[in-house]
């Protein structure tokens, strides 16, 4: 956002960070995304070995 944006200068705006993808269920989402991808990768690479 420039500097210049004429909303900036509003007593009656409060202007704050996109916080919408930190919310309880899309952290969950993604911590059980990661661990679904580490547990592929494990059993695939176990799977070479064999």
């Amino acid at each position: 956002m420039p500097v210049s944006f004429p909303l900036k200068g509003l007593d009656n705006v409060l202007l704050t960070p996109h916080m919408a993808a930190h919310t309880e269920d899309s952290m969950r989402a993604m911590a059980v995304g990661a661990a679904e991808a580490i547990v592929r990768e494990l059993i695939s690479e176990k799977g070479e070995d064999s």
